[in-house]
């Protein structure tokens, strides 16, 4: 066989095993071996003709990253692009979860317990019935809360006291926040 027949076999293997790193996951083992298909190619065809080889050398320097390119920025906008790649464009989390924003406006409102709280429970603001948490241990049905915090999509309550009429809703937390612990060491930070 000839010199030009293992070129054109070299060049088949470099675009079959740089098509198969797509599908197969061999931590780059399979472009490796592209890549050395790519160079015995060139070097036969340098073996064949030194004219050959230098223009085939060129075609490669030009042609193969400006197709590396294109599949790039052309197959992500396919069908079978878009199922296969992720997307780009990072969401923030109130578009990915709304309900993290509905409760954080929650906070610092009035409600009452649909069912009892051990510690969490339904409880009902507005209108609309919420899954919450209990601050203080268990709380019966229908008594009068308030919503305190919330962490992601947890929302955290208490039964509301009078005293909880000066609550800031910008600054959520319990009654012991209030509460200075001396230090038993007698440090100062």
């Amino acid at each position: 066989m000839s010199l030009a027949f293992w070129v054109i076999v070299s060049l088949a293997a470099a675009v079959f095993f740089g098509i198969l790193e797509v599908f197969v996951p061999s931590m780059g083992l399979l472009s490796v071996i592209a890549g050395l298909s790519l160079i015995a190619a060139v070097v036969l065809a340098f073996e064949l003709n030194p004219f050959f080889g230098f223009g085939l050398l060129v075609l490669l320097m030009i042609f193969g990253p400006l197709v590396v390119v294109l599949v790039l920025r052309v197959i992500p906008k396919t069908p079978f692009g878009r199922r296969f790649f992720l997307e780009t464009e990072v969401q923030s989390p109130e578009e990915v979860d709304p309900l993290r924003e509905e409760l954080r406006q929650l906070v610092g409102t009035h409600g009452r317990t649909l069912s009892l709280m051990m510690p969490s429970g339904k409880v009902l603001f507005g209108g609309k019935s919420y899954e919450a948490v209990s601050e203080a241990g268990a709380i019966d049905p229908n008594c009068e809360i308030i919503a305190v915090r919330t962490e992601g999509v947890s929302l955290f309550v208490r039964p509301f006291l009078p005293e909880d009429e000066s609550v800031d809703p910008e600054k959520p937390g319990s009654p012991l926040d209030s509460v200075v612990i001396a230090d038993p060491f007698g440090q100062e930070a």
